[in-house]
C-alpha cells in the first residue's frame, strides 16, 4: 500500500471517527443523564413523583379502571379504582381489597370489605379497622339504626361502639348499594387515577434503555452501543497509528 493510499486511509477513519462522535454525542448526554438519576432514584424520589402530562399518561395507555365501585353515604362518596380506594376526593388507599357498601353512622364512614369493616372520618382519616365474623357480602342500617352487615353465615349486627357482632334474623334493612359516581367527582378522581400510574422513575428508566420510543426502540439503544464500540476502536486505532507515524518520523530523521 502506498503512502498516498495510507494517508487517505487514515483520514476516512478520522472523518468516520468524527461523525459517529457527533452522533454519539446527544445519546452519550442522555445515557450519561438518565444513568445519573437512575442511580440516585431514592434521594430524587423518582419512585415517589407521578406523571401528570396527559398526552404522557395517554402514550402508556393508562386509562380509567373499565369497573368502578361506587357507594354513596350521605353526602359521601366511596370509590375503589382497581385497588386504589377514595373517600369522596381523597385516595386513602392504594391496595384497597374490593369494597361491599358504605353507611355513615355517628360521624363515621363504615366502608365494608370481605373480612374487615373500615371505619374512617369525614375528612378521610382512619379511625379503625373492625374485623368481622364471617365474609362482608353486603353492609346497611338496621330499622334500630345500627350497622348490619350480611354475611356468608347471615345477618349480624353490632353495638354502638363498634366492639362485637351478633348474629340476627331480621331481614329489613337499608342496605348500602353500588351507585354512579357524579360526573364532577368522577373527572376529578379520573385525573387523581391517572396521576397515581406513572412513576417518573419509570419514565427515566424507559428513556435510559430507549423502550420509551416502542417496545422495538430498544435495537437503536442496541445500534448506538454498537456505534461507542466502534468509537472507542476506531479512537484506540487512531491512536496508535498516530504513534507509529511519529516513530517513524523520528527514525526518517534521525537518518538524515
Amino acid at each position: 500500500m502506498t503512502r498516498h493510499k495510507k494517508h487517505i486511509k487514515l483520514r476516512s477513519m478520522y472523518q468516520w471517527h468524527r461523525y459517529v462522535g457527533v452522533t454519539l454525542a446527544v445519546f452519550v448526554i442522555l445515557l450519561a443523564v438518565t444513568g445519573i438519576m437512575l442511580n440516585h432514584t431514592s434521594d430524587f424520589k423518582l419512585d415517589k413523583k407521578y406523571i401528570q402530562s396527559d398526552w404522557l399518561l395517554d402514550y402508556y395507555g393508562i386509562s380509567a379502571p373499565e369497573e368502578i365501585s361506587s357507594y354513596a353515604a350521605t353526602t359521601h362518596w366511596i370509590s375503589r379504582w382497581n385497588e386504589q380506594l377514595y373517600l369522596d376526593n381523597k385516595l386513602v388507599s392504594h391496595q384497597s381489597p374490593k369494597i361491599y357498601g358504605a353507611i355513615y353512622y355517628q360521624g363515621m364512614l363504615l366502608i365494608a370489605q370481605q373480612q374487615a369493616v373500615l371505619a374512617y372520618t369525614p375528612d378521610a382519616q382512619l379511625i379503625e379497622k373492625i374485623n368481622t365474623p364471617a365474609t362482608i357480602t353486603a353492609i346497611g342500617i338496621s330499622i334500630d339504626n345500627k350497622p348490619l352487615i350480611k354475611t356468608v353465615n347471615g345477618l349480624y349486627v353490632t353495638d354502638e361502639q363498634l366492639q362485637s357482632w351478633q348474629a340476627v334474623q331480621q331481614n329489613t334493612a337499608t342496605w348500602s348499594l353500588e351507585k354512579k359516581l357524579p360526573e364532577k367527582l368522577y373527572q376529578q378522581l379520573l385525573l387523581q387515577y391517572r396521576g397515581q400510574g406513572l412513576t417518573l422513575e419509570r419514565v427515566i428508566l424507559d428513556l435510559h434503555s430507549g423502550r420509551l420510543l416502542g417496545q422495538n426502540t430498544f435495537y437503536l439503544m442496541d445500534f448506538v452501543a454498537l456505534l461507542m464500540i466502534f468509537l472507542a476502536l476506531s479512537g484506540l486505532w487512531l491512536w496508535a497509528m498516530r504513534k507509529i507515524k511519529a516513530r517513524t518520523h523520528r527514525k526518517t530523521k534521525s537518518h538524515h
